[in-house]
C-alpha cells in the first residue's frame, strides 16, 4: 500500500495486525515512514518514528535516512539537520542527501563543511553531491573556494585509502 501511496489502507492493515495480537517489525514501520515521507507527510513520519522508538525498536538508520531525505524534499532542511544531529549512526546516504539538498538550498558553504567532515571521517559520499558543492561554489562567485575544496577532497580520499 505504501508504494502506491495508499497510506490510509496501510494504517488500516497495521491496526488489523495489532488487533490480532501480532506485532509489526522495524522493517514494516520503516516502510510506513518511507511511504509517509514520499507522500510529503513528514510530520506524521516523524511521529511514527517516535512511536517506533517508544515501542523499543532500536535506532533504525534506514528510517532516519527516510525522514532526513523526506524533510529535505519538502524544504525543511533545518529540521533535517536536527534529525541528522540526533542520529547515533550515519551513512553515506545520510551525508549525500544532506549535502545535495543544502546545495539545492544554495547553502554551499554549509554543504562544503559537511562534505569535508564526512570524507575526513572515512565515509564515502556520492560524486554527484560532491559535484553539486563544487559547481555551486564556483557559479555563486567562489571559484577559489571551489578549487581549495577540490584539493581537500583529493587529500581526504588519499588519506582514507
Amino acid at each position: 500500500y505504501c508504494k502506491t501511496g495508499e497510506l490510509e489502507e496501510a494504517y488500516k492493515l497495521l491496526d488489523e495486525i495489532e488487533k490480532k495480537g501480532l506485532e509489526c517489525d522495524k522493517y514494516t514501520h520503516t516502510i510506513m515512514i518511507d511511504g509517509l515521507c514520499k507522500a510529503g507527510k513528514v510530520e506524521v513520519a516523524a511521529q511514527h518514528l517516535k512511536y517506533m522508538n517508544m515501542m523499543g525498536f532500536d535506532s533504525n538508520l534506514v528510517a532516519y535516512n527516510c525522514l532526513v531525505d523526506g524533510l529535505c524534499k519538502v524544504g525543511q532542511i533545518n529540521d533535517a539537520i536536527k534529525v541528522y544531529k540526533s542520529m547515533e549512526v550515519r551513512d553515506s546516504f545520510t551525508y549525500s542527501s544532506l549535502v545535495y539538498n543544502l546545495c539545492r538550498d544554495r547553502r554551499y558553504h554549509s554543504a562544503a563543511k559537511l562534505l569535508l567532515s564526512c570524507l575526513r571521517s572515512g565515509m564515502k559520499i556520492l560524486k554527484s553531491a560532491q559535484r553539486a558543492v563544487l559547481l555551486g561554489l564556483r557559479y555563486s562567485g567562489f571559484p577559489r573556494e571551489a578549487k581549495r575544496l577540490k584539493s581537500k577532497i583529493r587529500i581526504a580520499r588519499i588519506l582514507n585509502h
